[in-house]
């Protein structure tokens, strides 16, 4: 059925079409639940802009409280123990503000109780009488559960008891580790740098708690001697070394024979001499990738060993060769009579010829040190720190209790309170909880 109504600018009558009921509640049912989303909306906003002033204002309270108990120097030391302070005496004695109590027009009264728990300490903050910010206000049913839970919510901790006797132990000595077999940072629980693989350590039982892992130190001593040529004669009147005879110089002192260091690695073959020592081996041309680009090593240049700790990859193998010259001393007259290498002189052969100097290679490492005033002038000493370990670890004996029992209950069995009782030796106290729980 068509409704005629207004005309429109050239006179013709405006029709309507007569909306049917299912359209007509479609759309309210749409308004309606547009409607309802924005209340909603509003009302989680406004209830998570009033949890976080509640909880700025328990967090302010949670400092204020663990100032004035440190100050008063009761903090609980006992795992499960717990001291509680009233929100009144944290305002008379000025660790909270008033101001910082408030919600609004009303203002935050209630306890704080504080557990030791772990490493921390628990903050259980019961507020009164401000509000959506009180306890009983904001916060869901009573809960219980074995694991703290998340979130937020309001959790009171119920520790119970339980002792055991234990004796401690050492395992066996790791052998003597160099650092490169070490990490390079120090592990934070034991604050050492621990070996790289720890099935070096000797294994502790399988039922060892295990107390600490020691480590012990040690010097490792290595060295190296420099080494001359020593020659009786002093003549004067000889030339420096050379592999061929000098102009000038008539005899070659065939004593005094030293043998050159070896040439830089070249592709091009040497010229063969009958005093000359050619060595060969494989050289490549060293590069790394960066991205899918390779970076040669001197653009290209051939090496026989890898250049440097990044250039790890190679290609384009060829030989290189390097070599060594014997040389001597030329002289005229007499020659010196040299003898063979020595650290240090001796009556027969006074005299140093110090371009003959060579350097031993390094002696293995020993425990004791071989550099004293005699060998000081040519020893050359090297100490490495070598690192030792073992654990030290303690062995529990059963629980000693039936059950685990409330503080009170476990005071009573033991005779002593839990304070004092900890302070014996091989005695470890557990502690389990139970969590209450609401959430807001």
């Amino acid at each position: 059925m068509k409704q005629e109504g207004y005309v429109n600018a050239e006179g013709a009558p405006i029709v309507h079409k007569e909306i049917d009921k299912k359209t007509l509640m479609i759309r309210i049912g749409i308004v309606a639940l547009v409607v309802f989303i924005i209340i909603f909306i509003f009302i989680i906003v406004q209830k998570s802009s009033k949890n976080k002033k509640c909880n700025k204002i328990e967090d302010t309270i949670e400092s204020a409280a663990l100032s004035s108990a440190r100050e008063q120097k009761i903090l609980p030391t006992v795992e499960g123990k717990s001291v509680t302070l009233d929100i009144d005496d944290l305002i008379k004695d000025g660790t909270l503000s008033s101001e910082e109590a408030n919600n609004g027009k009303d203002a935050c009264k209630g306890k704080v109780t504080i557990t030791k728990y772990k490493e921390d300490y628990h903050m259980a903050v019961n507020l009164t009488g401000c509000g959506f910010c009180a306890t009983e206000e904001r916060y869901g049913n009573w809960k219980e559960s074995d694991k703290m839970p998340s979130g937020n919510v309001y959790v009171e901790l119920v520790p119970s008891y339980n002792y055991y006797t234990f004796e401690t132990n050492y395992g066996m000595w790791s052998d003597y580790l160099t650092e490169d077999q070490l990490e390079s940072k120090k592990d934070k629980k034991y604050k050492i740098n621990l070996p790289k693989q720890m099935d070096l350590i000797p294994e502790a039982p399988v039922d060892a708690h295990i107390v600490t892992i020691e480590e012990e130190k040690k010097n490792y001593y290595r060295y190296q001697d420099k080494m001359w040529k020593f020659y009786s004669n002093p003549n004067a009147n000889c030339s420096a070394y050379s592999s061929e005879q000098p102009s000038g110089y008539a005899t070659k002192d065939e004593t005094s024979q030293i043998e050159s260091d070896p040439s830089p690695w070249s592709l091009s073959y040497p010229d063969e001499k009958d005093y000359r020592s050619i060595t060969r081996e494989i050289g490549y041309r060293w590069y790394y990738m960066d991205g899918k680009k390779k970076v040669y090593w001197k653009n290209g240049k051939y090496a026989v060993e890898q250049p440097g700790e990044k250039y790890t990859e190679k290609d384009n193998e060829s030989p290189m060769y390097s070599y060594t010259d014997l040389m001597w001393r030329w002289c005229n007259g007499a020659t010196r009579r040299y003898i063979s290498y020595s650290s240090v002189t001796n009556s027969s052969f006074p005299y140093r010829d110090d371009e003959t100097m060579i350097t031993t290679s390094w002696s293995s490492y020993d425990e004791e040190s071989r550099l004293d005033d005699t060998n000081r002038g040519y020893r050359t000493e090297e100490i490495q720190v070598r690192s030792r370990f073992r654990y030290k670890y303690d062995i529990y004996s059963l629980p000693l209790l039936d059950n685990y029992v409330s503080a009170s209950k476990f005071e009573q069995t033991v005779g002593t309170t839990l304070e004092e009782f900890v302070k014996q030796p091989n005695v470890k106290v557990e502690v389990k909880y139970t969590y209450k729980y609401r959430k807001a």
